[in-house]
């Protein structure tokens, strides 16, 4: 009698097209689907296939394989926070600050992403005071981890009738809908998505870190990748190190912020993201860019954000914070307009496979500088240095 081989699950079939959310992994019901980091750091999939049931459950969860529908816009706006501590505290308009804080105060909690291992990793953890809120403030440049816990956590809150607002990229997102299945359409929950340029790589983030800590002669005790010290717009890339004074630089001159602006370190499923039409988040929230409006009252160069109602859940949470905050209904296409990330994906840097074998094979940080400066010839400095002239008009 011939014994049928083992179906290979589908999730090993991705290659890069996985999204590294673990959705699949913490979808199995008897846990023989481990995440492990591959060589740039990035998480992906290994499974047991002797402990394997052909379930399908990590297929369901999975946003590349089972896409969510289209994103359905109900209502598009530009807002920021009138809380000025909240506004400089957040990378955009604080709109993430407000609905996370509504969401405290009705007895819930909140998920997010903060730093972990001494600013070396970034990861999911659950916020359920104000005073634990504060690490899931501010945009953190590199893709992060969400452990089988955060999920089976989710879980657990909902179960228990507490309101849970969960905040990711689109793909966690995604994978977290994915894996709660029938219960993603309890009212308790409140997805948020950011608008997501890409997930840069874990590994070159640890290694960057580990350089700064080499030139600092201590330990990095503080990163701000969207400091407002100098403008909203003209944000700058912050770390301090225990023996030093802050060091600050525009994000322009950071060289681990052109590496990623340039799409060098980017995760291989960022290029072609298989939520990027849409996740299923009840909000889509980011940077309003190009916002060329002058509201009474709106100071500009401290930040506006865009913000996607995307459900009557969306604009419920929204309504909320209606008192707290300026703001006014726009178009999707005024976003778009400077926003490409919410419509479509970025293309890699033409030598993205190159640097990231570097990275990979371990060439230090100061060798990669030289290698790979991602400086532009004068032409495209001149452009951005007047682009970056007109947004500072456009804020006065």
């Amino acid at each position: 009698m011939n014994e049928t081989a083992p179906r290979e699950p589908r999730i090993l079939l991705l290659g890069e097209g996985c999204c590294g959310c673990s959705a699949c992994s913490a979808s199995c019901p008897v846990g023989c689907i481990s995440m492990e980091r591959d060589s740039l750091g990035f998480l992906r999939p290994a499974v047991d296939a002797s402990s394997c049931l052909e379930c399908g459950r990590c297929e369901r969860a999975c946003p590349a394989i089972s896409r969510p529908h289209e994103r359905e816009v109900c209502r598009a706006y530009w807002c920021q926070a009138k809380d000025h501590a909240l506004l400089g505290r957040s990378s955009s308009g604080g709109v993430f600050g407000l609905l996370a804080s509504a969401t405290l105060d009705g007895g819930g909690v909140v998920y997010g992403a903060a730093f972990d291992d001494g600013f070396r990793t970034v990861s999911h953890r659950r916020a359920s005071s104000r005073e634990g809120l504060e690490a899931l403030l501010e945009s953190k440049y590199v893709q992060g981890a969400v452990g089988r816990e955060v999920y089976e956590a989710v879980s657990a809150d909902l179960g228990a009738g507490r309101r849970v607002l969960y905040s990711g990229t689109g793909c966690q997102v995604a994978g977290l809908r994915g894996y709660l299945g029938r219960a993603a359409s309890s009212e308790l929950l409140l997805t948020v998505e950011v608008i997501c340029h890409g997930a840069p790589s874990p590994r070159l983030w640890s290694d960057y870190v580990g350089y700064l800590e080499d030139a600092g002669g201590s330990e990095v005790t503080e990163v701000n990748f969207r400091s407002k010290s100098s403008g909203w717009t003209t944000f700058s890339f912050l770390h301090k190190c225990r023996k030093e004074k802050v060091s600050e630089v525009p994000h322009s001159r950071d060289w681990y912020m052109r590496a990623f602006l340039r799409n060098a370190s980017l995760r291989g499923s960022c290029h072609e993201c298989p939520v990027r039409a849409g996740s299923g988040a009840d909000i889509t929230l980011g940077d309003f860019w190009g916002f060329a409006r002058q509201p009474e009252g709106v100071d500009v160069s401290r930040g506006v954000s865009a913000v996607l109602a995307n459900s009557p859940q969306g604009l419920r949470a929204l309504a909320e914070i209606d008192d707290l905050s300026l703001h006014g209904e726009c178009s999707l296409d005024e976003i778009a307009a400077h926003n490409s990330a919410l419509v479509k994906s970025v293309a890699p840097h033409e030598r993205a496979t190159e640097f990231k074998a570097d990275v990979a094979s371990g060439v230090p940080v100061n060798e990669l500088r030289k290698r790979w400066p991602f400086e532009d010839g004068l032409a495209a400095r001149a452009r951005r240095k007047a682009k970056g002239l007109l947004r500072k008009l456009v804020g006065r």
